[in-house]
């Protein structure tokens, strides 16, 4: 099972190789062996990503993945390939493309926004 996880950990590392230079290959890499074996556990990883970079990474749970799924035309978000999926439809909407408001508050809140999409779209299970 490790080895499933370390080959879908190098899928993700491929896919976002290069897009940014804070979260680096070490730390994703970190984050997802250390994420556990089994469906769902992988999950693990979204959350320290999320924390590593919350203007980048959303986190999965159980409460927010109906409505994350929603993003991606409802489809299951229970692999690399599909958290890539939702990460690119994210990434590719008006909101997340926005310039930093200029107003400090704002830009707090601007510089999380992909995190705080869990927030905003969880429900308690």
């Amino acid at each position: 099972m490790k080895t499933k996880i370390i080959t879908e950990a190098g899928v993700l590392f491929e896919a976002l190789e290069g897009l940014f230079e804070q979260a680096g290959r070490i730390d994703m890499s970190v984050a997802w062996v250390s994420s556990g074996q089994g469906q769902g556990r992988h999950w693990k990883a979204s959350r320290l990503l999320s924390v590593k970079r919350p203007d980048v990474f959303v986190s999965v749970n159980n409460g927010s993945k109906p409505k994350l799924a929603r993003l991606i035309g409802g489809k299951r978000i229970d692999t690399v390939k599909q958290y890539l999926a939702l990460l690119d439809r994210i990434w590719s909407t008006k909101w997340y493309g926005a310039s930093e408001p200029e107003d400090e508050h704002s830009a707090s809140i601007w510089c999380c926004r992909a995190a705080l999409l869990d927030s905003a779209l969880y429900e308690r299970v």
